[in-house]
């Protein structure tokens, strides 16, 4: 997390749409006339865009002070894309990001991926140990397995090598597989006599997580309701547990150690509640950024 005095963030998300209930068969071709754009559109265009040189990140920043602007005195600056996999969206997005670091003082990044697996990208990014591209993969999203991405990673990387603290974290939760092992490798580091008694209150879980592709073999909102709730109930008392035991694993890990165990306990009850129907990603992916944002300070 952000070792300085004040930390902005750069939330990078991505609104999915959503298909209707598949293909159908295509009705005869029909010529559609050419739209009409009003007259008072285009002067309100011409009156508001910014035009920019370039999306590729190299080079200088002259023409983007209309987006410094634009952020103000802004602690979090949101990009989105009009289309997923479209290259120059996100050389866009990574030559913002640099004039934000660069000029304006921000030093994070949080994407629209499973927060657990972005962790090992911010060790990359902060240390330099793994290689980008597989870690990138590891992300699970086709959208992010990009080269543009990877380049922006690698950016990153160098900038924090010239004694620079930009950090990459991820604010979803779509995948406990890892969420689940943070944990497990928590108790076995400080507590392995306890390691037993997590892994039964696990048990309800183990067969529908995801594995290190991704993939899940079986699908848990399938399970009937009389499964759901007490393995629910079971997560749930694991809060507590972790919480009675909160001075005796800070001393034998450290505090990041033990708060990026309960955070991850927290994304494995976010997936089994928007799994359940009791939940939505989007309040889920709101609290994780409210989270991140108190991990790195005013």
């Amino acid at each position: 997390m952000s070792r300085g005095t004040k930390a902005y963030a750069i939330l990078v998300a991505s609104l999915l749409g959503c298909g209707g209930d598949g293909p159908t068969e295509p009705g005869p071709s029909v010529e559609q006339p050419e739209p009409s754009v009003p007259a008072a559109a285009t002067e309100w265009l011409g009156a508001e865009i910014e035009p920019f040189a370039r999306t590729s990140p190299t080079g200088d920043f002259a023409d983007l002070e209309a987006f410094r602007q634009a952020v103000g005195d802004a602690r979090i600056v949101a990009l989105g894309e009009a289309t997923h996999g479209t290259r120059d969206f996100f050389e866009m997005k990574d030559r913002l990001l640099r004039f934000l670091v660069a000029e304006m003082g921000f030093n994070a990044f949080a994407i629209e991926a499973t927060w657990p697996e972005a962790n090992r990208l911010d060790d990359y990014v902060r240390t330099g140990v793994g290689d980008a591209a597989e870690l990138l993969s590891g992300l699970y999203f086709w959208t992010w397995n990009t080269e543009s991405v990877l380049n922006m990673i690698e950016w990153m990387r160098d900038h924090d090598a010239g004694r620079g603290d930009l950090g990459f974290y991820g604010f979803d939760m779509q995948y406990p597989g890892m969420a689940v092992a943070n944990i497990e490798w928590l108790v076995e580091e400080v507590d392995p006599g306890a390691l037993d008694e997590l892994r039964q209150q696990l048990t309800c879980i183990g067969p529908f997580l995801n594995d290190a592709q991704g993939t899940f073999d079986r699908d848990y909102a399938a399970q009937p309701q009389a499964y759901r709730d007490p393995c629910r109930e079971s997560l749930e008392g694991l809060e507590q547990w972790l919480a009675d035991r909160e001075e005796v694993y800070v001393a034998g890990a450290s505090r990041a150690g033990f708060d990026r165990a309960v955070q991850s306990l927290r994304v494995v009850l976010q997936w089994e509640a928007v799994e359940s129907g009791l939940g939505r990603r989007d309040e889920a992916m709101a609290r994780n950024v409210q989270w991140l944002l108190d991990q790195l300070g005013p």
